[in-house]
């Protein structure tokens, strides 16, 4: 093929694949629609939002929480370096969705010269709030004289949409970072039930029903075994005393992703007893959901002893 006829091929595909992108880039803003009321800060922030419900709402005090634990580990380290305390009520004003295509910088090189080339990745994009575009932060954090209030809204916006992403292969979720020292698992059931509202607009990926499966069976397993609720798992490096305090986690490793996270399913202290009102009141809806798709036996099946799971499963004493 010559080079004249390498290039027009190159630009013929280019533009189906533009055209392909902008195609699927209106069906996923039709869906985002129907997902953003739930995804609103005010919805699950409630009255920590300023012009957010005045009533009291475990759900939104534990989501204070989370988002609290979230910003004192990014916001308080680099790049950003933020001061770890956070006002409230909160300034923020968020209110719809919105997708950004992903860019990548690719370095070409040819005869002893390089160049620098931004790539955009098809039917690729960053959710985040309105207003609030990957492209925007990095031009903040490029900037030496930068407003420290817009970038503290930009981690913030950010965190509270990431707060229901992180699924653990235990049935919960850990925080701040895939691999931190702690899995909530008794809060699963209420990351189930959301994922439950994103399949009903998006469609049942299997993914996500990957994620809804372990969740329910955390739940229904761990009462089989001794008729309570698995609450929570906590990192090897304290049941061990490797540390004392989980403060010394951060001298311990640079990154999260420095710990090696699966001896927490062998040796990591397991709690069960407790779990949050919506762990009881979503547990129907999202057990039915699952059934429309998936049979019950996965759910009742025994977990593997080599699988995450099951290395906890099978630590909890039988009543």
């Amino acid at each position: 093929m010559s080079q004249r006829d390498s290039v027009e091929s190159l630009l013929v595909l280019r533009r189906l694949t533009r055209a392909i992108t902008d195609a699927v880039r209106v069906r996923m803003m039709e869906y985002l629609s129907a997902l953003t009321p739930l995804l609103r800060p005010k919805a699950i922030l409630g009255e920590y939002v300023q012009g957010g419900l005045k009533e009291s709402s475990r759900k939104a005090d534990k989501a204070f929480g989370d988002l609290q634990k979230l910003y004192e580990a990014v916001g308080g380290a680099k790049p950003y370096n933020l001061s770890r305390e956070l006002t409230t009520p909160l300034s923020i004003s968020s209110v719809g969705l919105e997708i950004t295509p992903l860019d990548y910088y690719h370095v070409a090189q040819a005869g002893g010269e390089s160049r620098r080339i931004k790539v955009r990745c098809p039917l690729t994009w960053v959710l985040t709030y309105t207003d609030f575009p990957p492209t925007r932060l990095q031009e903040l954090l490029d900037t030496k004289a930068r407003s420290i209030e817009e970038l503290q809204r930009f981690v913030l916006n950010y965190l509270i949409l990431h707060l229901a992403a992180t699924s653990d292969p235990s049935g919960g979720w850990r925080y701040p970072h895939p691999d931190s020292s702690a899995v909530i698992i008794s809060q699963g059931l209420e990351h189930a039930w959301q994922l439950t509202q994103a399949a009903r607009a998006l469609g049942p990926e299997q993914r996500w029903l990957d994620a809804i499966e372990t969740v329910l069976r955390a739940r229904i397993l761990a009462w089989q075994r001794n008729g309570m609720i698995l609450s929570g798992l906590e990192g090897w490096e304290t049941s061990t005393h490797k540390v004392k305090d989980r403060k010394e986690l951060y001298d311990l490793y640079a990154k999260p992703a420095d710990r090696d996270k699966t001896r927490d399913y062998r040796e990591g202290n397991v709690s069960y007893g407790s779990a949050p009102p919506e762990g009881i009141v979503y547990f129907e809806e999202v057990l039915s959901f699952y059934l429309q798709h998936r049979s019950s036996a996965r759910l009742l099946a025994e977990p593997k002893p080599d699988e995450s799971l099951g290395q906890v499963i099978n630590r909890i004493p039988r009543k």
